[in-house]
């Protein structure tokens, strides 16, 4: 079995054949975005009017650091009643 499986809800629909080479996923991205022909305002939400607010934020991290935090919340998780 595949570690990727194509979803029909995804896109692009097909995974890059190699998804831990950053060429390899950049080039199947950028090939997935020429074939786009429209695009939809995907920030307004159902029930969202003038005057609605949202804040937006991207974080990064190391991923040494990400995977210690991961393994604390688990360590957690697992202890807790």
């Amino acid at each position: 079995m595949p570690l990727l499986e194509p979803h029909p809800a995804a896109f692009p629909v097909d995974p890059p054949t190699d998804p831990d080479d950053p060429e390899t996923v950049a080039a199947h991205d950028w090939a997935a975005f020429e074939e786009v022909t429209e695009v939809s305002d995907h920030w307004r939400r159902p029930g969202w009017g003038p005057g609605t607010c949202a804040y937006y934020w991207l974080v990064t991290v190391p991923e040494s650091a990400f995977a210690g935090q991961v393994a604390r919340l688990l360590f957690v998780i697992r202890h807790l009643p």
